[in-house]
């Protein structure tokens, strides 16, 4: 599997998939729920560690 990370100055918040069969927007600016807490989407993910 291929993945593309694009660095910018000004950087749009957005999920794109180029992936069957979820190709397309997860979320983008304008969508359902793109703002707010998703955190109960990723219970028993590891938690981040910032380099701060």
């Amino acid at each position: 599997m291929i993945h593309r990370l694009i660095c910018h100055l000004n950087p749009r918040r957005f999920i794109y998939s180029y992936a069957p069969p979820h190709k397309g927007w997860f979320t983008d600016a304008g969508m359902d729920n793109h703002e707010g807490d998703h955190s109960e989407w990723y219970e028993g993910f590891p938690t981040l560690i910032s380099p701060v």
